[in-house]
């Protein structure tokens, strides 16, 4: 199975990157473990075998995407691009495809979900609750200054 390395995000980035994006298709991946799902696909741990580097893969299969879904993956990858610098976001190292599923490879982050996060402490004292908040809303207000509303 051969993949298209088209749409490649961050081609002009140094070092560990340009290891990851030289590289991108699917021979290039050791994949480990799910780290989750969701509406449109899931995401899993992979070692990319030319860097060495652990990265988190979003893997979308095509043929379940509505019609009027199948320009989520180009959003997505868009908006990952508008995000690429900002520190409230994963860096997304590259987009690449095969005949059946679409790929996000990006930076793995092994702290876990945020739903995780507060079912592993239970409830929040006021101040871990403010800063979570405050990250938040960062994010999504980097967001709302490129235009770009989140559901």
């Amino acid at each position: 199975m051969t993949a298209d390395t088209t749409g490649v995000i961050g081609a002009q980035t140094t070092s560990p990157s340009e290891q990851v994006t030289a590289c991108l298709s699917l021979e290039n991946f050791i994949f480990t473990r799910k780290l989750g799902e969701g509406g449109f696909g899931r995401v899993m741990l992979a070692t990319h075998q030319p860097s060495g580097h652990q990265l988190a893969v979003k893997m979308v299969k095509k043929r379940e995407l509505l019609e009027d879904a199948k320009d989520t993956i180009s959003l997505e990858r868009e908006v990952l691009e508008i995000t690429e610098n900002s520190r409230f976001f994963i860096h997304a190292f590259g987009t690449f495809q095969t005949a059946d599923y679409a790929f996000y490879a990006m930076e793995y982050l092994s702290g876990g979900t945020l739903t995780a996060f507060v079912k592993s402490r239970g409830p929040l004292d006021v101040c871990t609750t403010r800063f979570l908040a405050a990250e938040i809303l960062s994010g999504i207000e980097f967001l709302h200054s490129r235009g770009i509303i989140h559901r």
